[in-house]
C-alpha cells in the first residue's frame, strides 16, 4: 500500500471546485495543450489514404483469404473451414471501415443554432453553467458572434463553433465533434481490428512457410507467391503504431468522457486541486463534471442510439438544442448547489443537466 502524500493533514468528502481565475491561470500555464499548429486536411490525402487503404484489403482477401480457400493447409493447423468466414469478417470490417470513414468526412460536426440561448430549466437549476468558464457562464464566441454552449469550441481551421468539439483532424479534413464523433470512433475501431487481423494471418502464413518449408529461404524461393503475407505484416504493423495510438487515445477519452481539447481543461483542473491540497492540507474530493461514474454511463454519451446499434455509424437526431446539452455528475450537481447556496430541488441525479444564467464572457 502506498504511503499518504506528507501534505496531505485529512481527507473530505467535499467535492472540489476550482475558481474560474484559477482554472484560467493554470490551463495557460498548463503543457497539456491541444496542438494549434492545425492542418487542414484536403482531398487529395483523403483519396491517397482511399487508395492505400484498399491496397491493403485487396492483398489481404487475394493473398490470404482466397489461396486457403484451395489450399487447406495454407494456415495449417487452422481448419480450411475458417476460410469462408474470415473472407465474410475481412469484406465486413473493409465495408463498415469506409461507411464510417464516409460519415466523418462527410458529416458536419454540428454547429450551435444561430441565437441560441440556454432557455431550458431541469431540476430547478438554469442550463447555462459551463463548468470551464472563468464564470462559470456561457461565453459568447466574438467571430461567430453567438452565445457557446457548454463543450462547444471555436474551430480556426473550419472558421465555426463546434458542438462538444474534440478536435480538427487532418485525416479527414473536418472536425469531430457531436455529429460525426462516434463515426469516427468506429472508423478507428473497425480499421484497427482490420490491421490486426493482417497482422495475425500475415504471420501465421510466414511461420507456416519457414516451419513446412525449407526454412528462411522458403520465403525467398517463391518470393512471388510469398510477398502478401510479407507486405501485409509490415505495412499494418507501420499502420498500427499510427492508427493504434489514436484508437488507444480516443478510447480512453471515451471512457473517461473527455474530448481532446477539455484534456487541457482536465489538466489544469487537477493542477488546482493539487496545488489547493498543497495550500490547506485538506484533500478535497477530485470529480470531473462529465463523470457519470462508470464507463457505461460516460459511453452512452457518445452512443446515441442504444447498445443494439452501436456498431453503426449513425447521426445523432439534430435539431436547436441536439448538442447543447450534457448530464453532469449528480456529485458536482450537488456542490455547485451548495456553493451557490440553492436548495436541491427535485432527485438531482446523474442524469441531469444544470447551468446558471447571467453574463456571458466574450470568449472564441
Amino acid at each position: 500500500m502506498s504511503r499518504p502524500d506528507p501534505i496531505v493533514q485529512k481527507r473530505s468528502n467535499k467535492v472540489y471546485l476550482p475558481s474560474g481565475e484559477e482554472l484560467e491561470e493554470a490551463r495557460q500555464q498548463s503543457h497539456s495543450v491541444v496542438s494549434k499548429n492545425y492542418y487542414k486536411g484536403d482531398y487529395r490525402i483523403i483519396c491517397g489514404l482511399l487508395i492505400a487503404f484498399s491496397v491493403i484489403v485487396y492483398v489481404g482477401v487475394t493473398g490470404l483469404v482466397l489461396p486457403w480457400l484451395a489450399d487447406p493447409n495454407f494456415y495449417y493447423p487452422l481448419p480450411q473451414v475458417l476460410a469462408t468466414p474470415l473472407l465474410a469478417l475481412v469484406v465486413f470490417l473493409a465495408i463498415m471501415t469506409l461507411w464510417s470513414y464516409a460519415v466523418a468526412v462527410n458529416q458536419h460536426p454540428g454547429r450551435p443554432v444561430r441565437g441560441w440561448t440556454p432557455s431550458r430549466h431541469l431540476d430547478g437549476v438554469d442550463p447555462a453553467l459551463d463548468p470551464f468558464s472563468p464564470n462559470r457562464k456561457v461565453r459568447l464566441c466574438d467571430i461567430c458572434e453567438t452565445l457557446k454552449p457548454p463543450r462547444t469550441h471555436h474551430c480556426k481551421v473550419c472558421n465555426t463553433c463546434v458542438l462538444r468539439g474534440d478536435h480538427h483532424c487532418m485525416w479527414t479534413g473536418n472536425c469531430v465533434g457531436y455529429l460525426n464523433h462516434k463515426a469516427f470512433f468506429l472508423f478507428l475501431w473497425y480499421l484497427c481490428t482490420l490491421i490486426w487481423l493482417g497482422i495475425v494471418f500475415g504471420s501465421l502464413r510466414i511461420a507456416s512457410v519457414i516451419i513446412f518449408g525449407a526454412g528462411y529461404a522458403s520465403l525467398y524461393e517463391d518470393f512471388a507467391a510469398n510477398w502478401p503475407p510479407l507486405f501485409m505484416v509490415v505495412s499494418c504493423i507501420a499502420a498500427q503504431m499510427y492508427a493504434g495510438v489514436l484508437f488507444q487515445e480516443q478510447f480512453q477519452q471515451i471512457v473517461a468522457n473527455v474530448t481532446t481539447i477539455e484534456k487541457r481543461d482536465l489538466v489544469a483542473w487537477k493542477g488546482c486541486w493539487r496545488e489547493n491540497t498543497r495550500k490547506t492540507g485538506e484533500s478535497q474530493r477530485l470529480v470531473w463534471p462529465y463523470n457519470m461514474g462508470g464507463v457505461t454511463g460516460n459511453v452512452e454519451a457518445l452512443i446515441h442510439d442504444g447498445w443494439w446499434l452501436a456498431w453503426v455509424p449513425s447521426v445523432p437526431h439534430y435539431d436547436e438544442d441536439a448538442g447543447t446539452y450534457f448530464p453532469m455528475n449528480s456529485d458536482y450537481i450537488d456542490a455547485i448547489r451548495e456553493e451557490s447556496g440553492e436548495k436541491a430541488s427535485g432527485s438531482g441525479g446523474e442524469g441531469s443537466s444544470l447551468g446558471s444564467n447571467g453574463n456571458t464572457q466574450k470568449q472564441a
